[in-house]
């Protein structure tokens, strides 16, 4: 059995998911700013879920 095809990565499907990456963390990130700005107190930040 080959595990080379499902361990390389595609270059063509990497790029798209730096893409996707990109822009969902961009949001991410305005949302947490707008987070911090209206709520500035320590809240728990659970990365593992969105």
């Amino acid at each position: 059995m080959d595990l080379n095809g499902k361990i390389e990565p595609d270059i063509k499907d990497f790029k798209q998911w730096m893409s996707l990456l990109w822009t969902t963390g961009g949001r991410y990130l305005d949302m947490f700013k707008l987070l911090v700005i209206n709520y500035p107190v320590p809240l728990p930040v659970r990365f593992d879920q969105p």
